[in-house]
């Protein structure tokens, strides 16, 4: 049995899992047939995914593409949501442990101290000089500090597309304190923004023995500290914590701020804004994917828009700053015990959000238990051996056959020509990403190749060449042109699931062709077919047009995948 908890870029699905194989992970973005992302969930035997709306977008996938197909020659793997577990009780253990030493110095000193205490032979936070810092003023006990409205965002700044959401929640804080400025000088009461940011340096030094970064690293994410100075923010409105905390000062976080603001663009799962809601703070979230589903204790705040991320393929929501900053003007309200009631929850009109506290502590218990999450994984670990026996059985009652099916019956690749290679929608194995021109002397023969070391063989290659020549007998392809790259004349045969990741930044066929062949040089994955050849027609090759459009809306597109290869095929040899 194998079990992988992890993103889903970091899967290849080069080969079929030999034993059952269980994925639990964060779904981020929509789901289609031919996506790398499908290649990469079919692939299991079962899934673990973790928050409802994703769970139900894998599964309409699925079912989209048995409901496409007259004949089931595979099974996809069966569906289920299993979120994480949260331990409430631990969470409140921690807290109260942290909070308590932090009214005493500082966070960074408690969790050094923390450190050497758990791991007193580790010796990388000791004999640094490091003196004993006195408290941060709003964890202390005197009512002047402990009346202070606390904003916590608490979250990874790792990437370069902002997907925590820090830039629209930083504007939202800003209206929000400018609002009340004047009122907190009236009443002495203080608004303040606590950010605890991990940062991606931080991240390099959990991966390296916890060495220090060299100075030449470029950080990835959002440069927090210019972001709020460019907001106009007096500097003694906020605190920036670039520090790696122990789990009680980060709980002790939580547990301390009135409001956790996590407006991020998209949650696969959402763990600090549900540790949030388990220690009893309210949480203001964007009301898209998971922060939709497990937003309960809080407001789940509207979104303006939608934003694609080319590199991740993940489509965002750009969450609403005013309807934000109404949210916080809500919460701080109760806190100040004006206007809404302090144990109304969230707003009226989201029935979805619970009133009372002690229903959230119920929801927690029980949607998060060890003995839940426990139950799922044992049902997932039966289900994967069901389909893993099931998969094994259809792959052998097809190799024993031992005659590929003809392309019409069961295509082994799609053809995709032209200089911009289609966005792949299709889930044949194979993509010839080939130059407009191109003559098949045998398909059957190719048909065949490809379904020996696809279905019976069932190997690791993943790409392919073909030795090619021109049609006016001005002789053969070369591999590569004068620069030393992939000759633009010539056709390479890839492994779909591997177009479909690349065409995450990639559109031109030359360059995705040429991505494969060094990812297949790369990992000695790439074959040469011998028993073939290819044949390009110049004349065609010189007289191309890249223009896309299917103005007709019918099936003869201008440019791109050829559902059938037939117009490409010469009838026999003889003919060339």
């Amino acid at each position: 049995m194998y079990m992988f908890l992890s993103d889903l870029g970091r899967i290849v699905p080069d080969v079929p899992f030999i034993v059952p194989a269980v994925g639990w992970i964060p779904v981020h973005t929509n789901i289609h047939v031919g996506s790398s992302e499908y290649f990469n969930l079919r692939a299991f035997h079962s899934l673990a995914i973790l928050s409802p709306t994703s769970g139900r977008e894998v599964t309409r996938v699925f079912k989209e593409e048995a409901d496409s197909v007259a004949e089931i020659r595979d099974i996809p793997p069966f569906v289920a949501t299993v979120p994480h577990i949260i331990d409430r009780e631990r969470l409140m253990k921690w807290a109260t442990k942290g909070l308590e030493r932090m009214r005493l110095v500082d966070p960074a000193t408690v969790s050094r101290e923390l450190r050497q205490e758990k791991s007193p032979q580790l010796v990388f936070d000791k004999g640094n000089g490091q003196a004993r810092v006195p408290p941060h003023p709003i964890f202390s006990e005197k009512k002047e500090y402990t009346d202070t409205f606390v904003v916590l965002m608490q979250n990874g700044n790792y990437d370069d597309f902002d997907r925590k959401g820090w830039d629209m929640g930083l504007q939202a804080f800003s209206k929000f304190y400018k609002r009340h400025e004047s009122d907190d000088k009236m009443t002495k009461r203080r608004i303040h923004l606590y950010v605890h940011s991990m940062e991606s340096y931080n991240l390099g030094k959990d991966m390296n023995n916890n060495e220090e970064p060299p100075g030449a690293l470029k950080p990835a994410g959002m440069n927090l500290m210019r972001r709020l100075h460019s907001l106009g923010l007096p500097r003694s409105a906020y605190t920036i914590d670039y520090n790696v905390h122990e789990p009680e000062v980060v709980a002790a976080l939580k547990r301390r701020a009135s409001v956790c603001l996590h407006v991020s663009k998209v949650e696969g799962f959402g763990m600090n804004m549900l540790e949030c809601q388990a220690l009893e703070t309210k949480v203001i979230t964007t009301n898209y994917t998971a922060m939709a589903d497990y937003t309960r204790w809080g407001e789940r705040v509207p979104y303006r828009q939608t934003v694609w991320s080319g590199d991740t393929s993940v489509e965002m929501a750009m969450v609403d700053v005013d309807a934000t900053v109404d949210a916080l003007d809500r919460i701080y309200d109760e806190f100040r015990g004006v206007g809404v009631s302090a144990d109304q929850g969230g707003t009226e009109q989201d029935e979805y959000v619970f009133k009372d506290k002690a229903l959230v502590e119920k929801w927690i218990d029980k949607s998060f238990s060890k003995e839940k999450v426990d139950n799922a994984f044992h049902t997932l670990i039966l289900k994967a051996e069901e389909v893993h026996i099931t998969r094994m059985y259809m792959h052998y009652t097809r190799a024993e056959k031992k005659v590929a099916p003809t392309y019409y019956e069961e295509p082994m690749f799609r053809l995709a020509m032209g200089e911009h290679s289609p966005v792949v929608d299709w889930k044949e194995p194979w993509t010839i990403l080939a130059p407009r021109g191109l003559r098949i002397p045998n398909l059957d023969k190719l048909q065949h190749e490809l379904y020996a070391w696809t279905v019976i063989n069932r190997n690791d290659v993943a790409v392919f060449t073909v030795k090619t020549v021109y049609s006016d007998s001005n002789g053969e392809v070369p591999l590569m042109d004068k620069t030393g790259s992939l000759h633009p004349h010539y056709p390479i045969f890839i492994r779909t699931y591997l177009v479909a990741g690349m065409q995450a930044r990639l559109t031109r066929r030359v360059s995705l062709a040429q991505k494969g062949l060094e990812h297949a040089m790369a990992r000695n994955t790439g074959k040469i077919m011998e028993k073939m050849y290819f044949v390009v027609d110049r004349a065609t090759l010189e007289d191309h047009d890249d223009t896309f459009y299917n103005y007709y809306g019918n099936n003869d597109e201008k440019e791109g995948a050829d559902l059938s290869a037939e117009a490409y095929v010469y009838s026999s040899p003889g003919e060339l």
